[in-house]
């Protein structure tokens, strides 16, 4: 019964159009930024980072959960406290995918997930198959600025498809 009152919250509140969407990434591109920063570095370098640039990093949500993330080793404990900050904030549109995206991002963050589970398929998910390709293809932009491998981007049955044609 919980579950589908969370999923009936969740499916009232994030509804968007696309400019919405659109909106959004923006802060796509600064959790890409963080979350290399914490795989490259680790937590403490990402924290401190997000200090150093106010500027740059002024949202309020952005900077409450990734402290979460640095100073509660819990991640179920973390997760129930940005949860928390959600749901009180009574976000709806652009402003709830904004801050959910924030969460799922730096729950995978503080959980060590790879980059490409994070940006090729957890964060496309709460966008939608229709705008998937569009940040596919700013993850893709992203992995090339930082000199990352961009040979093992994509989802793994993209993977597949290509290989099988070459045998």
């Amino acid at each position: 019964m919980a579950e589908m009152l969370e999923m009936n919250y969740f499916s009232q509140h994030i509804q968007c159009s696309r400019l919405d969407k659109q909106d959004c990434l923006p802060v796509v591109g600064l959790l890409m930024e963080l979350a290399h920063l914490a795989h490259s570095f680790g937590l403490v370098e990402m924290d401190h980072y997000i200090h150093q640039d106010p500027i740059k990093f002024n949202d309020p949500f952005l900077k409450k959960a990734m402290s979460a993330v640095v100073d509660i080793a819990d991640t179920d404990f973390t997760q129930k406290v940005l949860y928390h900050y959600l749901l009180t904030g009574n976000y709806t549109g652009q402003p709830f995918l904004k801050n959910i995206l924030i969460v799922e991002t730096a729950l995978a963050i503080q959980r060590d997930t790879p980059l490409d589970h994070i940006f090729s398929f957890l964060v496309p998910s709460f966008f939608g198959l229709d705008y998937e390709p569009n940040l596919l293809e700013i993850y893709h932009k992203f992995k090339i600025s930082r000199g990352l491998n961009i040979e093992e981007e994509g989802p793994p049955s993209m993977q597949q498809s290509d290989s099988a044609g070459e045998e």
